[in-house]
């Protein structure tokens, strides 16, 4: 009842009952495991970076973007740097990154979006290892 294999392209759909699909088959999608092991480098960019692409660049994120920058020792536009000394009474912003941040935010003021951001960015940032085979 087997018609008789037709020449096909590689990759798939594999034509029915032929030897490439019975092979491919055979591997128990150990491909596709092997493809989703396979290490991805760790984000580069900074947490700004991050913002941008979760589309938080409008003026009412300006002092979250002053914070971050404080956060991780960035360089602030005059803009950001008045907004931080305004908030934090300071004149000049950290040198380097700091080890403890705390935010008085009040209702509505973005911090469960700001929280998930250092949350994804703090793990696309660390170099995972391989799961286990």
């Amino acid at each position: 009842m087997s018609s008789p294999e037709r020449e096909m392209p590689p990759g798939v759909p594999f034509a029915k009952g032929s030897a490439r699909a019975k092979a491919a088959g055979s591997r128990g999608g150990q491909v596709t495991a092997a493809a989703r092991r396979k290490v991805v480098p760790p984000f580069t960019g900074t947490i700004l970076d991050l913002m941008d692409a979760a589309a938080m660049t409008r003026p009412e994120w300006l002092p979250w973007r002053a914070f971050w920058k404080a956060v991780y020792a960035l360089p602030m536009s005059a803009d950001e740097l008045a907004c931080f000394q305004r908030h934090t009474q300071r004149t000049t912003p950290p040198a380097a990154a700091v080890a403890e941040a705390w935010m008085c935010v009040g209702r509505g003021g973005g911090k469960t979006r700001n929280s998930a951001l250092h949350a994804v960015f703090r793990a696309i940032r660390s170099k995972q290892p391989a799961l286990p085979r």
